[in-house]
């Protein structure tokens, strides 16, 4: 028998003892770490809210208050924040006043993506916004009011996914390299940041509770916000002529002024409808077209009201003859919507213009 042996093995047991020990610290530390972290986190964002608040550029609006519940750390490498609540003010469009939005996200996730220099995946859970949103019309358009229905009530069911944010000096440089694109996203559903985006969007329309939901696609480099279509499908169904299918693509890939669309189509038909029970000097159809267009002129420009006017023709029931009157008069809308004309004036010359085209 080896005498040495238990020799070796009582000169082991100390080391595996100090082993174990050095384990046990560590995993304490760890654990003291990790639940203590929480609390730093908490207190280090607080100290940080009022840097955080005044890094938002005078000329895009303020915060007027942010507010969470609770830091803490998560597995794989994840930060999180919860309850967090924003009030904010946004810088009013000519003519309109100012638009406050309160803002309520359960859940903000920041993924580590990467260390020299610093990254990390930003994800947004739960998003509601729940202020009603005003519609963007410049003061005196006669169909802003409330009684032309589609008022936009809330924004919910949000999730937002923002990769490879990269924070390199501080917070503001962080914001201040991904506003803008994130604020031309807001303003025309366009941008070339890549992201991803579904929330559900809630309005009435004649005076129905309504919703479609939002998505995002990637498309020639960038992100563009789109409506659901199957959601524009249902949609479509409550007008007594529905929606065409070009229609309905086209409020799909402008879902920022598909509630304005609306409004402006309900009152072309409300007023040529009215105007039409005056008197044989009104004709209700041409009436409609020839109001439609010009407003589409004067609000979105005349490239896009044509490109508007179009979709309405393709694919509807309406004979060649019938779509060809139509052309002309949407026409006639946008030469007078660019001439500079008064609603006033182009009903007038509805009536007295020979080149509207009646039935």
């Amino acid at each position: 028998m080896d005498a040495s042996r238990p020799n070796a093995e009582r000169a082991r047991r100390p080391i595996r003892r100090l082993f174990l020990l050095l384990l046990a610290a560590v995993a304490t530390l760890a654990a003291a770490a990790f639940l203590a972290g929480g609390w730093i986190l908490t207190r280090a964002t607080r100290a940080a809210l009022p840097k955080l608040m005044g890094s938002i550029p005078a000329e895009h609006g303020s915060i007027q208050r942010i507010e969470f519940a609770a830091a803490e750390f998560a597995p794989m490498a994840t930060v999180v924040w919860s309850g967090i609540a924003i009030d904010a003010r946004l810088k009013p469009d000519k003519g309109s006043p100012p638009k406050t939005m309160r803002i309520r996200i359960p859940n903000v996730l920041a993924s580590l993506r990467g260390i020299f220099p610093l990254r990390f995946d930003l994800k947004l859970e739960g998003v509601r916004v729940e202020s009603e949103l005003h519609l963007d019309a410049p003061r005196g358009v006669p169909f802003a009011g409330g009684e032309f229905d589609t008022p936009v009530q809330r924004i919910d069911d949000g999730s937002v996914v923002l990769p490879d944010v990269e924070f390199s000096n501080s917070w503001r440089s962080s914001i201040r390299r991904e506003l803008p694109e994130l604020l031309a996203f807001a303003r025309t559903g366009l941008t070339t940041r890549e992201l991803s985006m579904s929330a559900r969007l809630h309005f009435t329309l004649e005076h129905v509770p309504m919703s479609v939901r939002l998505e995002t696609t990637r498309e020639k480099g960038g992100t563009r916000l789109r409506i659901n279509r199957q959601d524009l499908d249902s949609l479509s169904r409550r007008y007594s002529q529905p929606l065409t299918l070009a229609e309905r693509e086209l409020l799909a890939v402008n879902p920022l002024r598909a509630p304005m669309l609306l409004r402006m189509k309900d009152y072309a038909e409300r007023t040529a409808h009215r105007l039409a029970r005056t008197g044989k000097t009104y004709n209700e159809d041409s009436t409609r077209h020839v109001l439609w267009s010009f407003w589409l002129t004067r609000m979105y420009g005349p490239e896009f009201a044509e490109h508007a006017a179009n979709a309405h023709e393709e694919g509807s029931a309406n004979l060649p003859e019938e779509s060809d009157r139509d052309r002309q008069n949407n026409s006639l809308g946008r030469e007078w919507a660019s001439a500079g004309k008064s609603e006033s004036q182009v009903l007038a010359l509805i009536r007295e213009d020979p080149r509207v085209r009646r039935r």
